[in-house]
């Protein structure tokens, strides 16, 4: 699980100088805490690289420093806003180190929690 520490706005996160534009329950969180630091989490396998268009999806910018080559896939060690970011996506994207890149994450595959009391803002039930 990646994690990374972004300040709610009004129904975005800002990850450094990088807004990441929410949906449903993650909007929702941010727009409850705003001006407070959240932690957000997502998986490796719930990023998409270089995806750009459709609805809900979160767009992070990152710089590609290691790819580990694992047959059909490929696990990308990544730097955005100072945080690491591990995405595992298939190989036959062919990326490099040092490869500007942005992943995409639909909006209801990205945790909000609270640092404080570790809860899940955007758990259902």
């Amino acid at each position: 699980m990646n994690f990374a520490t972004a300040k709610a706005d009004d129904g975005t996160l800002k990850l450094g100088g990088t807004t990441l534009e929410l949906v449903g329950a993650a909007a929702k969180a941010a727009a409850q805490n705003r001006g407070r630091d959240l932690l957000i989490g997502f998986r490796p396998e719930d990023l998409e690289l270089n995806g750009h268009g459709g609805s809900g999806l979160v767009h992070i910018p990152a710089k590609i420093d290691v790819v580990e080559y694992l047959g059909h896939e490929e696990l990308i060690h990544a730097q955005s806003e100072g945080h690491e970011i591990v995405a595992l996506v298939p190989s036959d994207k062919k990326v490099q180190a040092g490869q500007d890149v942005v992943f995409a994450i639909h909006s209801d595959k990205l945790h909000v929690f609270d640092p404080e009391t570790e809860l899940n803002l955007t758990a259902r039930g």
